[in-house]
């Protein structure tokens, strides 16, 4: 299994080179289990993700035919080492250090897709956004990935983040809803 996180917000088109980070099996946080800060970095930015579950082994798959290929969505928060990824861009380094840390994303509950056409609403602290699969790009992600990689069953794509960043701290806890309902508590310790 593998876990892809785009680079890009909302609306956004997905471009070549796709801006992607992979994210190692080992660093997804279980749903409702907590969040440890590692010690190797001081300062932190926590990322809210829209993530969808592959369903079906695909590739070379065209934008048409994408939504047969993932069948549950959910919100996944990331742990980015800020201060860290900066010093590693600044000196034109390779920066993977920031997908394969052990516990760095959270996933949340997975939900079934919504009918056709009706909009994700999310809501999070001090964000609330309501968002269509075409805004999220979802399709279009999953097709340009498929180019250059076998989508397995179980796969996880992130195709956007939101416009939310929360400075993650030990003892804080966070709560964003998919559609009304509670999908992602997490207990940063």
């Amino acid at each position: 299994m593998k876990a892809i996180a785009f680079q890009r917000t909302p609306g956004e088109p997905v471009i070549m080179p796709l801006r992607i980070d992979l994210i190692a099996d080992s660093a997804l946080v279980p749903y409702n289990r907590p969040v440890f800060l590692p010690d190797f970095a001081t300062q932190w930015n926590a990322v809210l993700y829209v993530a969808y579950r592959v369903s079906r082994l695909g590739k070379s798959i065209t934008p048409k035919f994408a939504p047969r290929y993932y069948d549950a969505v959910t919100l996944a928060l990331r742990l980015i080492p800020s201060h860290l990824l900066a010093m590693l861009r600044n000196g034109y380094f390779p920066t993977g250090i920031g997908g394969v840390f052990d516990h760095c994303v959270a996933l949340g509950q997975w939900m079934p897709l919504p009918e056709q056409d009706e909009p994700l609403v999310i809501e999070a602290t001090e964000l609330s956004a309501t968002l269509t699969a075409q805004q999220t790009g979802i399709d279009q992600a999953l097709s340009a990935l498929s180019q250059f990689s076998t989508l397995k069953m179980g796969d996880i794509i992130m195709p956007c983040h939101l416009p939310l960043a929360i400075t993650p701290k030990p003892g804080i806890d966070f709560t964003a809803t998919l559609s009304a309902e509670p999908v992602l508590p997490i207990r940063i310790r």
